[in-house]
């Protein structure tokens, strides 16, 4: 049962390590795609947006829709709320990365500090791309928004416009990272108690063959008690068995008494001679 319980401890494990990985690219391509919201058939005017970019039709009439945007320059970005979230979302793909490469750590130090640190760090992420979520909705008032959306587009209102795949992306996002933080945190401390069971077990004395006895068949242990009381209680001394000397072999009754026979006492000892040591 041990065995199971540790094999399916470390496959969770890596699936853990797995899904975050994953999640660090998930968060890249939100970062990066300017596919939070766009036009529809009722659109004023044709574009869509992301946190950073903003792809409109050019003046030349291309039949590509160029993007506009410089990461590097925050000026760029045509609304403050745009530039918050901007941010916002950027710390939480700095944060990601960061818990892809504490899965190196895992090498050199217990996977207890690794786990709970990794799950800290995708705890900040998770909040970093929620209020980032939540604060891109404020730059919906911008002029270049409303020339697609149209006037009635303001902060919360999309008007003419909708919600793109990223931005949904993101949205599953966050409940992605909390889950795998919330995991990391299980999966610390199943491993800080399954380290306690191995200390234990390795302390433990290992057990004689045949349950610490000499004997390999099975024995009463009832029968084994009372051989060993009997002994206890009797307190036997060790006996010296000697022979009785040749003259008093004769018996007392073979010759008949007689006046002058001096009287000896009858002699009721054993033919042997028992000392006592």
């Amino acid at each position: 049962m041990f065995i199971f319980y540790f094999f399916f401890f470390q496959a969770i494990g890596v699936l853990w390590g797995v899904f975050t990985i994953c999640f660090a690219i998930i968060v890249v391509v939100i970062f990066i795609q300017p596919q939070w919201i766009g036009d529809t058939y009722l659109s004023k005017g044709t574009g869509y947006f992301g946190l950073w970019q903003r792809c409109t039709p050019s003046e030349t009439g291309a039949d590509v829709i160029p993007c506009t945007g410089n990461l590097q320059d925050l000026k760029s970005i045509p609304s403050l709320g745009f530039r918050a979230a901007t941010i916002l979302v950027g710390l939480s793909v700095v944060a990601t990365l960061f818990c892809v490469c504490c899965l190196l750590l895992f090498f050199f130090v217990s996977p207890v500090i690794v786990f709970n640190l990794a799950g800290t760090i995708q705890l900040l992420a998770a909040i970093f791309l929620l209020v980032g979520i939540c604060i891109y909705p404020l730059g919906f008032d911008a002029q270049e928004v409303l020339k697609v959306c149209g006037h009635t587009a303001r902060a919360y209102n999309l008007g003419e416009c909708e919600i793109r795949w990223a931005y949904l992306l993101a949205i599953l996002g966050v409940l992605d990272t909390a889950g795998l933080s919330a995991l990391a945190y299980v999966l610390g401390s199943r491993s800080r108690k399954l380290k306690q069971h191995i200390i234990l077990q390795q302390q433990q004395p290992i057990e004689p063959l045949y349950g610490g006895s000499i004997y390999k068949g099975h024995i009463n242990p009832e029968y084994v008690g009372d051989i060993t009381g009997s002994r206890k209680s009797l307190n036997l001394q060790p006996v010296l068995m000697m022979p009785r000397p040749d003259h008093e072999t004769y018996s007392e009754y073979s010759n008949p008494r007689s006046k002058s026979t001096v009287f000896r006492p009858p002699h009721y000892a054993s033919p042997t001679q028992n000392f006592q040591l």
